[in-house]
């Protein structure tokens, strides 16, 4: 309900997202909850081959992830896929801090160097977080062809088998401003 298409079905749809069988499969995300905050919803959507969801400064939300026939809409488990989140960075003097947690994953690849902080929390959830500045200037074109600044901030996740998953994004305090979260399919970190 945040937008930017206020008149349309509740959520986010990118169709033709991968193929299955010859079958054409779309991916909905969905804000859970009401705690979801668009600095600005325009940016909601896609930009080239990212996903992006623009979160305002100091908040938090939770989104589920599906997959559906583009045909039919009905639930669709793909084995053994990748999704990466992209461009984890923040402002200046750890200003809008991004963090990103992901349920369901089998394995996540980060860099050697990575700039990602990565904390176990007492649930168990492992929280990625931002660590560095960026700027617009220095994000990715192509999730499978990024510098090494841009794969320290990536982390790229493995599922055995899915057809939802939930995610957790988290922008720290700063100025009254956002930030946006970049997903894509596979990366240029994971080397397979």
């Amino acid at each position: 309900g945040n937008g930017p298409d206020i008149n349309s079905p509740e959520g986010v749809k990118f169709t033709n997202v991968a193929t299955l069988n010859g079958r054409g499969i779309d991916l909905t995300v969905n804000a859970v909850g009401d705690g979801y905050r668009a600095a600005k919803a325009s940016r909601n959507g896609k930009k080239g081959p990212y996903a992006l969801i623009n979160m305002a400064h100091n908040s938090e939300a939770t989104f589920d992830f599906s997959l559906t026939g583009n045909d039919d809409g009905q639930p669709i488990t793909i084995d053994a896929f990748y999704f990466s989140v992209l461009d984890l960075d923040e402002g200046k003097r750890m200003k809008l801090r991004e963090g990103v947690t992901v349920d369901g994953y089998a394995t996540s690849y980060l860099t050697e160097d990575t700039e990602i902080k990565t904390t176990v929390r007492p649930d168990g959830v492992v929280l990625f977080e931002s660590s560095m500045p960026g700027t617009g200037k220095d994000n990715p074109k192509d999730p499978e062809l990024l510098n090494e600044r841009q794969k320290n901030r990536a982390a790229t996740f493995l599922f055995d088998t899915a057809s939802t998953w939930r995610v957790g994004l988290h922008v720290g305090n700063g100025p009254p401003s956002g930030r946006n979260f970049m997903f894509a399919g596979k990366s240029s970190v994971v080397f397979c």
